[in-house]
Order: C-alpha cells, then sequence, then structure tokens
C-alpha cells in the first residue's frame, strides 16, 4: 500500500446553529456527506462530528469538522471542535444568529481557534436589504473574538454562489493562522474508538502537538497502559508519520477496545499525570444567566471529555458574569491535563456553555 507523508495540515471546525447549512456545506465543498447515521438521515440534522478532507487551491489538505448544531448535542459540538486550528461559522441569512450560533462561537473562541471566517449561508433565500442585516448581525456578534474583522461571505447550497471565494478566503486565513506545533510531547485526544477485524482498536482524533511514527510506543492516558502503534492513517490514507494538526487513526496493540473510549488521551510515555483536582483561572462569559456558585456541580469540558465536577472559587464566594478568578475543580474521575489547557464548564441543569 502507498504511503503519503504530510508537511503540514489544518484541522477546521464547521459550526452554527441547527438546520443553517453546515452539513450542505461541507458537502458542496468536498464532495462528502458527513451525515453518515441512519438516525441522522432518518432526522435530517447531525448528532455526531463528520469529517471530511478538502484539498485548497494552495495544495494545503485540509479536515473539515462538521458538528451537530441541535443544542441536545452540544456536548457533541464541543468533542469536535476541541483541537481544531481554524473555525468556519455558518449563520442562515434568512435566520440570522440563533442561541447555537453564539454557543459556537464562545466554544471555538474559548478552544482557541486562531482564525476562521464566516459564511452565510442560504442567501438565495433573502433579498439584499437581508443580507446585509445578517451581515451586521454577524459582525456585532463577533466583535472581540477570534473571528472579528474576518471574512464574511455569502454562499448558497442551491447555486454554488459564494463558493469560489470561501475557498480562497480559506487558503488566506490557513497561511496567516498560527497553527499546532510538531514539536514537543506527542498529545491526542480520542474522539472516536473502533475495533477493525484483524486490527482491534482504532482511537481517532486531531494530534494536539509533536509527532507520531508507526512503531512509536505511546500511552493511553489516565488509565497510563502503553501500546505499540501498529498502523497510522488520515482520510483512509496509511502514513508512516503524522504531524500536529492532522487528522488520524491510531491502531494500538494490546489495547482492547472496551479500555480506550473518547475523552482519553494518547501521549509521550510519562509525560503526563492524572489528577482529580485541577486548579484553575476561570472567567464567567458576560453572557451567563447567573453566577457560578461555590461548591456548584457542573460539567466540566477539557478537550474530548465531559466530565461531572464540583468548583470551589479561591477568591470569591461566588464568581459572577465577567469576573476572573481562581478556583479549584474536584473531578469525580481523574483525568490527564496540561497548563495552559483550555476547557468550558457549564451548569448541571443546563445545555448552554
Amino acid at each position: 500500500m502507498r504511503r503519503f507523508k504530510l508537511s503540514r495540515h489544518v484541522t477546521i471546525g464547521v459550526a452554527g446553529h441547527v438546520d443553517h447549512g453546515k452539513t450542505r456545506l461541507v458537502r458542496f465543498l468536498t464532495n462528502v456527506d458527513t451525515d453518515r447515521m441512519p438516525e441522522e438521515k432518518k432526522r435530517g440534522l447531525s448528532i455526531e462530528p463528520g469529517v471530511a478532507e478538502l484539498t485548497l487551491p494552495s495544495g494545503v489538505s485540509v479536515s473539515l469538522i462538521d458538528v451537530p448544531g441541535h443544542r441536545d448535542f452540544l456536548r457533541n459540538a464541543i468533542r469536535g471542535l476541541c483541537s481544531v486550528d481554524l473555525g468556519i461559522l455558518v449563520v442562515a441569512a434568512d435566520d440570522g444568529v440563533m442561541p447555537q450560533t453564539v454557543d459556537h462561537l464562545s466554544v471555538l473562541d474559548l478552544m482557541n481557534a486562531s482564525s476562521g471566517m464566516v459564511v452565510l449561508s442560504k442567501s438565495d433565500l433573502v433579498d439584499e436589504e437581508t443580507l446585509e442585516l445578517a451581515a451586521l448581525e454577524v459582525s456585532e456578534l463577533t466583535a472581540g473574538s477570534f473571528l472579528q474583522n474576518k471574512p464574511v461571505i455569502a454562499f448558497s447550497g442551491v447555486t454554488g454562489a459564494g463558493g469560489e471565494q470561501i475557498l480562497k478566503a480559506l487558503d488566506a486565513q490557513v497561511q496567516n493562522g498560527q497553527l499546532k506545533s510538531d514539536e514537543g510531547l506527542f498529545r491526542l485526544w480520542i474522539d472516536q474508538c473502533r475495533s477493525i477485524p484483524g486490527f482491534g482498536t482504532v482511537a481517532s482524533g486531531t494530534i494536539l502537538s509533536g509527532r507520531v511514527k508507526v512503531n512509536d510506543i505511546v500511552q493511553l492516558m489516565p488509565s497510563g497502559k502503553e501500546a505499540k502503534v501498529r498502523f497510522i492513517e488520515s482520510h483512509h490514507r496509511r502514513l508512516d508519520e503524522a504531524l500536529a494538526g492532522q487528522r488520524v487513526g491510531i491502531n494500538l496493540n494490546r489495547i482492547p477496545v472496551d479500555e480506550a473510549r473518547s475523552g482519553m488521551q494518547l501521549a509521550t510515555p510519562g509525560s503526563m499525570l492524572s489528577s482529580r483536582i485541577l486548579n484553575v483561572e476561570i472567567r464567567l462569559l458576560g453572557s451567563a444567566a447567573r453566577p457560578v456558585s461555590d461548591r456548584e456541580r457542573l460539567k466540566f469540558y477539557v478537550g474530548s471529555n465531559c466530565l461531572h465536577a464540583m468548583i470551589v472559587p479561591m477568591e470569591y464566594h461566588e464568581i459572577c458574569p465577567e469576573q476572573i478568578c481562581l478556583a479549584q475543580i474536584r473531578l469525580k474521575e481523574p483525568v490527564s491535563v496540561c497548563p495552559q489547557d483550555p476547557f468550558l464548564v457549564s451548569p448541571m441543569n443546563h445545555s448552554r456553555v
């Protein structure tokens, strides 16, 4: 089998409210339908993050991660966006900004997406005045975020209008974006695991840092078990080596599929520790509906993981919107993280970030 080695790779999250045309945009750009599950076909909406490869006019290979836009699947959307380099925020011109538009922009911003663009979809359904109003609304929404002053392009999935401009804009943003470093320790958040007959466990995700080669030894965290890399695959192509930013599947020797799951990490052996207690700096968004109280139960999202947690503020009795403070996160299960890793929290009884 022919093997490929890519010197640069970028992962781009395609985010936005449900039924705003994310999957149709990805299908137009790549000719790949990312809604593959029968339940997704039946319901007409994305449930799991879908992945499609796109080669830009410059020749750079890009992985597009199409995430669910329904509020019931926000956890899956965060899992899909946890390791992206850039973001495409899709906003339907006839609907304008909606609740998950705001949430997905916050997730991309907090997950340190470095650049991107906005696509005003369904542009064929509105007149010029409505399109201008939608663009103005997007400009107000993105002010102060990583998408401030980034391209806003009208697109029709029916006529294809705007498609070429999107490709050119993506190429420019990729060239200017801050990409992951292939130096240092190897890390990958697992967001999918499956068993392949004759090969065993294959863990998939986007490489967060460093690089990995066939026959390398990697460590599954937080369990600490080690495994040899039997093969590496990216978009159905075998690789001898993969670098930070690449979307890959890694075949793990001696790791049963029931011992690896979404939310775990693969890393350079001995490079990481696990803990149930994390000291963090936290900022509550200005859009938060209420303060976060001392010892409140929360959902804690880090990488592709979602864990139950309790928060203990160190400086205040409660954390108010726009406030920044030090806090302790106490988890029910151990997790492996590094300094500066981004994370999100949300109340247990609420699906908003």
